[in-house]
């Protein structure tokens, strides 16, 4: 049984999805913790949604989809400039 909760920083109209759902497979936690760290110092707009699944209960990151692209298009290096 999955259940999940959104909870954005705001409520407008764009769509947050997490690393799992963009990258069709679980992200490791260096991953999760380099795209967040990343999203704070470029002001990305995010949210969490927790989910309780037989693998993971807890909260989840959420990012918009045009945020993920940009961030997966640079090799790592061009980000941090």
């Amino acid at each position: 049984m999955l259940l999940e909760e959104n909870i954005g920083q705001d409520n407008h109209n764009y769509a947050l999805i997490s690393l799992f759902e963009y990258l069709g497979q679980p992200a490791r936690s260096e991953l999760g913790k380099e795209v967040a760290a990343y999203a704070h110092k470029v002001g990305a707009k995010m949210g969490t949604r927790h989910v309780n699944t037989e693998t993971y209960v807890g909260p989840v990151m959420l990012y918009e989809r045009e945020f993920l692209d940009h961030y997966f298009s640079f090799p790592k290096d061009q980000l941090n400039d």
